[in-house]
């Protein structure tokens, strides 16, 4: 939040930092009711896109929410993969038997 706070007012974090708490708070608030910057422009292409891919009979495609179009961050794309990888693996291991005793490798 500093950062977009020190770009939007054009000044240095350090002096942004400097700014008392009650401005930092309403700054904060005024960012959360109205978002600027990179996280609007993410939000408002995903609207649009939502839109024209929901374009058409609803029997021939599958409902898209904004959501499904916005860029993720790359360390949360990473955990996701990282979750449906493991799924994956669990799903093709195979149970064993009560009782069966693994066999070591040679």
């Amino acid at each position: 939040m500093l950062c977009r706070i020190s770009l939007l007012l054009g000044r240095p974090p350090s002096e942004v930092m400097a700014l008392p708490v009650s401005d930092m708070n309403l700054l904060t608030a005024y960012w959360q009711d109205e978002p600027w910057g990179p996280w609007r422009d993410n939000l408002h292409a995903g609207l649009i896109a939502s839109a024209v891919a929901n374009y058409g009979p609803k029997k021939l495609r599958r409902v898209m929410s904004w959501k499904d179009f916005l860029l993720k961050p790359r360390i949360a794309t990473q955990t996701q993969n990282r979750g449906s990888l493991l799924a994956a693996l669990r799903m093709m291991a195979k149970p064993r038997p009560k009782g069966a005793k693994v066999k070591p490798s040679d």
